[in-house]
């Protein structure tokens, strides 16, 4: 059964407990939705279940599992007043209750913000392009008008055609859509042509839309034109051509093309190696406010690497905070060169090579590798020539220079 933020918050200040139950648990717990005992966290164990309840709730449980034969074998309480009857600190609740009353005068400002939609653009440049029209850490919220900071935002951006702000409690949700996203995006109305985008030989091509100008073994270069996106009207009857249609062509056009893949590996080269002198510095910010929390040694003088972590400060594990926690570690390190082998080199550029194969040959169907190694002036040098069949279409639009904005590659997994 889920519980609310404010929920587990309440049964945190009033106490909860966490109960081992054996038996015929999975009679008691429709017995328990019926009865209205509200209960989390609730897993197996062998042969009992676990799960916590509020503490006032505890007696009406027990009965409960009398009646269904089931036994309570182990009961935590847990909470701030189960800890205050323990120690006797009134003091506990009364800050508890202090820190709640400022918690709930804060839900006047932005505590946390999501960003989604967006593809070729992170989380952290949307949040910070937003910045400057007021949603942000710690913004006052009744001082923003959410749509007209919209509507601001997409008219100064030429990235954005589309956005929106919804506020979830303290969290500012904002959704965001490209103009021309990363994959690609194309409108399906924009006519278009198929060009080559590199050298090659039809072997196979499949047209779903647009007129073809190729045939097998046709051998096309860089940017002839493969499908036309442009169809002549023609009238039936006498065959006279009335004018032309603009359409989007789309499909794979296959043919063998020729690459060449190099991979250079010097013989003398550096090697970093870490001296085990490090330290750390932390620091904590506050909305958009910064403090430096400490080092725990002095500034290393030479070379060293930074480690930089940052994360929110969780409040009962449930809730996000406005606090970040950054901690970076500053490692030192020492560069010494080292000497390979001519043998030594080779595999190494082998190795280098066949990861570059490897991500440059997705979707392509290899017929033939040869590799040329030559070693000259220190540097080992890893040639390999491959023949394979690649989908060399690449859609441009049609006139206005959309060839320069709408570039799109298509591949046999699209």
């Amino acid at each position: 059964m889920k519980t609310s933020v404010v929920e587990r918050i309440a049964n945190y200040i009033y106490g909860y407990c966490t109960v081992k139950v054996s038996g015929y648990p999975e009679r008691a717990l429709s017995a328990m939705l019926e009865s209205g005992i509200n209960y989390w966290d609730l897993r197996r164990e062998d042969d009992c279940i676990i799960l916590s309840l509020p503490q006032r709730q505890l007696k009406s449980l027990k009965r409960l599992l009398d009646e269904h034969s089931c036994t309570i074998v182990q009961v935590v309480m847990r909470g701030a007043m189960s800890s205050a009857k323990r120690h006797v600190r009134p003091g506990i609740i009364v800050g508890a209750l202090i820190f709640c009353a400022v918690l709930w005068a804060s839900t006047c400002f932005i505590w946390d913000i999501s960003v989604s939609g967006n593809t070729s653009m992170t989380d952290w440049e949307v949040i910070d392009s937003f910045k400057e029209y007021g949603v942000k850490y710690g913004a006052f919220i009744p001082s923003l008008s959410f749509e007209k900071i919209c509507i601001d935002y997409v008219t100064d951006s030429d990235d954005i055609a589309w956005a929106s702000v919804n506020m979830s409690g303290t969290r500012a949700d904002i959704v965001v859509r490209e103009r021309n996203d990363g994959g690609g995006a194309w409108e399906s109305d924009t006519p278009s042509n198929l060009i080559a985008a590199e050298d090659g030989q039809i072997r196979r091509f499949c047209v779903w839309s647009g007129e073809a100008c190729i045939h097998l073994g046709d051998v096309v270069r860089k940017g002839d034109l493969l499908v036309s996106g442009i169809n002549d009207i023609v009238n039936k009857q006498s065959g006279e051509v009335l004018g032309y249609a603009l359409d989007r062509s789309f499909g794979n056009v296959y043919a063998e093309v020729y690459r060449e893949y190099t991979v250079d590996v010097p013989l003398e080269y550096e090697v970093k190696t870490y001296t085990g002198k490090e330290f750390t510095e932390k620091s904590y910010k506050f909305f958009t406010k910064g403090v430096k929390s400490f080092s725990n040694s002095r500034k290393i003088d030479g070379f060293y690497d930074k480690i930089e972590n940052e994360d929110r400060v969780m409040l009962f594990d449930i809730l996000k905070l406005p606090i970040f926690r950054t901690t970076c570690v500053y490692k030192e390190y020492k560069s010494e060169k080292t000497l390979l082998s001519e043998e030594q080199a080779s595999e190494l550029a082998e190795a280098k090579m066949m990861k570059l194969l490897s991500e440059e040959l997705v979707g392509c169907e290899l017929e033939k590798r040869t590799f040329n190694g030559n070693l000259e002036n220190g540097v080992y040098t890893l040639k390999c020539s491959v023949y394979c069949i690649a989908d060399i279409a690449k859609e441009v639009g049609i006139g206005n220079g959309a060839e320069d904005s709408n570039d799109r590659q298509y591949s046999a997994d699209n």
